[in-house]
Protein backbone atom coordinates (compact mmCIF):
# COMPACT_ATOMS: atom_id res chain seq x y z
CA UNK A 1 0.00 0.00 0.00
CA UNK A 2 2.91 2.26 0.91
CA UNK A 3 4.49 1.53 -2.41
CA UNK A 4 1.61 2.01 -4.55
CA UNK A 5 0.06 5.88 -2.35
CA UNK A 6 3.95 6.62 -3.41
CA UNK A 7 4.20 5.83 -6.65
CA UNK A 8 1.03 7.40 -7.19
CA UNK A 9 1.79 10.56 -5.92
CA UNK A 10 4.95 10.85 -7.76
CA UNK A 11 3.61 10.80 -11.04
CA UNK A 12 0.86 12.88 -10.09
CA UNK A 13 3.23 15.53 -9.05
CA UNK A 14 5.47 15.11 -12.21
CA UNK A 15 2.14 15.05 -14.48
CA UNK A 16 1.63 18.52 -12.75
CA UNK A 17 5.14 20.01 -13.06
CA UNK A 18 5.07 18.73 -16.72
CA UNK A 19 1.82 20.84 -17.17
CA UNK A 20 2.45 23.97 -15.77
CA UNK A 21 6.07 23.87 -16.79
CA UNK A 22 7.14 24.08 -12.83
CA UNK A 23 9.58 21.92 -11.51
CA UNK A 24 8.65 19.04 -9.69
CA UNK A 25 7.97 19.31 -6.55
CA UNK A 26 7.03 17.00 -3.62
CA UNK A 27 6.10 19.34 0.01
CA UNK A 28 5.42 17.45 2.75
CA UNK A 29 6.71 20.26 5.58
CA UNK A 30 7.66 20.42 7.72
CA UNK A 31 9.13 16.74 7.48
CA UNK A 32 10.30 16.74 3.69
CA UNK A 33 10.02 19.07 1.00
CA UNK A 34 12.09 17.92 -2.54
CA UNK A 35 11.62 20.02 -5.57
CA UNK A 36 13.05 18.98 -9.14
CA UNK A 37 13.13 21.40 -12.07
CA UNK A 38 12.47 20.09 -15.33
CA UNK A 39 15.08 19.81 -17.77
CA UNK A 40 15.13 22.56 -20.47
CA UNK A 41 16.36 22.57 -24.41
CA UNK A 42 15.88 24.66 -26.97
CA UNK A 43 16.60 24.21 -30.59
CA UNK A 44 16.08 27.29 -32.77
CA UNK A 45 17.36 30.67 -34.52
CA UNK A 46 17.01 32.15 -31.28
CA UNK A 47 19.16 29.85 -29.55
CA UNK A 48 22.59 31.59 -27.70
CA UNK A 49 25.25 31.41 -31.00
CA UNK A 50 27.89 30.04 -28.28
CA UNK A 51 29.68 27.11 -27.58
CA UNK A 52 29.39 25.97 -23.85
CA UNK A 53 29.66 24.03 -21.42
CA UNK A 54 28.42 25.28 -17.32
CA UNK A 55 28.04 23.99 -14.07
CA UNK A 56 26.06 26.42 -11.89
CA UNK A 57 23.03 24.83 -10.17
CA UNK A 58 23.18 21.83 -12.51
CA UNK A 59 24.58 21.17 -15.98
CA UNK A 60 24.37 23.14 -19.18
CA UNK A 61 25.27 23.12 -22.97
CA UNK A 62 25.19 25.93 -25.41
CA UNK A 63 25.89 25.36 -29.20
CA UNK A 64 25.05 27.46 -31.98
CA UNK A 65 20.99 26.74 -32.23
CA UNK A 66 20.91 24.35 -29.64
CA UNK A 67 20.72 25.13 -25.81
CA UNK A 68 20.66 22.20 -23.30
CA UNK A 69 20.13 22.87 -19.24
CA UNK A 70 19.48 19.97 -16.21
CA UNK A 71 19.54 21.45 -12.91
CA UNK A 72 20.09 20.57 -9.58
CA UNK A 73 17.11 19.43 -7.93
CA UNK A 74 17.16 20.19 -4.03
CA UNK A 75 15.85 18.38 -0.47
CA UNK A 76 15.31 19.77 2.44
CA UNK A 77 14.69 17.71 5.60
CA UNK A 78 13.30 18.52 9.30
CA UNK A 79 11.17 21.86 10.61
CA UNK A 80 13.41 25.49 10.80
CA UNK A 81 15.43 25.06 13.17
CA UNK A 82 16.35 21.57 12.89
CA UNK A 83 17.04 21.45 9.23
CA UNK A 84 19.03 20.00 6.72
CA UNK A 85 18.80 20.95 3.44
CA UNK A 86 20.99 19.46 -0.17
CA UNK A 87 21.10 20.85 -3.57
CA UNK A 88 23.40 23.68 -4.74
CA UNK A 89 23.27 25.77 -1.49
CA UNK A 90 23.58 23.02 0.76
CA UNK A 91 22.80 24.17 4.97
CA UNK A 92 22.83 22.60 8.41
CA UNK A 93 20.41 24.85 10.52
CA UNK A 94 20.65 23.35 14.22
CA UNK A 95 19.00 26.43 16.25
CA UNK A 96 19.92 29.48 15.37
CA UNK A 97 23.09 28.44 13.65
CA UNK A 98 23.34 28.17 10.08
CA UNK A 99 26.23 26.45 8.23
CA UNK A 100 26.04 26.27 4.59
CA UNK A 101 28.14 25.70 1.33
CA UNK A 102 27.41 27.06 -2.54
CA UNK A 103 28.43 24.36 -4.96
CA UNK A 104 31.20 25.75 -6.94
CA UNK A 105 30.67 26.81 -10.36
CA UNK A 106 32.80 26.59 -14.08
CA UNK A 107 32.01 27.82 -17.57
CA UNK A 108 34.30 26.24 -20.01
CA UNK A 109 33.76 28.00 -23.77
CA UNK A 110 33.35 31.79 -25.42
CA UNK A 111 31.10 32.88 -22.79
CA UNK A 112 33.77 32.44 -20.16
CA UNK A 113 35.72 35.59 -21.06
CA UNK A 114 32.65 38.18 -21.16
CA UNK A 115 34.31 40.13 -18.11
CA UNK A 116 37.76 39.62 -19.18
CA UNK A 117 40.92 37.00 -20.45
CA UNK A 118 42.76 36.75 -16.85
CA UNK A 119 41.50 37.51 -13.74
CA UNK A 120 41.66 36.49 -9.62
CA UNK A 121 39.14 37.29 -7.33
CA UNK A 122 38.22 37.01 -3.54
CA UNK A 123 35.14 38.26 -3.14
CA UNK A 124 32.85 36.04 -1.12
CA UNK A 125 35.27 33.05 -2.16
CA UNK A 126 37.83 32.50 -4.97
CA UNK A 127 37.08 33.14 -8.73
CA UNK A 128 39.42 32.43 -11.33
CA UNK A 129 39.01 33.38 -15.50
CA UNK A 130 41.37 32.32 -17.78
CA UNK A 131 41.00 31.99 -21.61
CA UNK A 132 37.99 30.31 -22.39
CA UNK A 133 37.47 29.06 -18.67
CA UNK A 134 35.44 30.54 -15.68
CA UNK A 135 35.41 29.05 -12.35
CA UNK A 136 34.17 30.13 -9.26
CA UNK A 137 34.52 28.47 -5.41
CA UNK A 138 32.23 30.67 -2.75
CA UNK A 139 33.58 30.47 0.95
CA UNK A 140 31.23 28.55 3.49
CA UNK A 141 28.50 30.59 5.26
CA UNK A 142 27.70 30.97 8.97
CA UNK A 143 24.28 32.89 9.69
CA UNK A 144 22.98 33.17 13.53
CA UNK A 145 19.73 34.76 13.78
CA UNK A 146 19.62 37.11 16.41
CA UNK A 147 16.92 35.82 19.40
CA UNK A 148 13.49 38.42 18.74
CA UNK A 149 11.17 37.81 21.05
CA UNK A 150 8.36 39.78 21.61
CA UNK A 151 7.89 41.60 24.88
CA UNK A 152 4.67 42.67 25.41
CA UNK A 153 3.57 44.85 28.63
CA UNK A 154 0.19 44.10 30.13
CA UNK A 155 -2.90 45.69 29.40
CA UNK A 156 -3.68 48.46 32.01
CA UNK A 157 -6.85 47.84 33.68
Amino acid sequence: MKTTSTLVLTIATTLTAIADSQPAKLDLAPIVVVSQPLPSLRVDSKAKPELNVSINNGVGLDAPFVNAGVQLGSISVGPKTLNVTAGNNSSVTVGPVTVGQTLPSAIIGTSANKDGWLSLTLKDGVGITLPFLKLNIPCPTLNVEKNQTKTTTPAKK
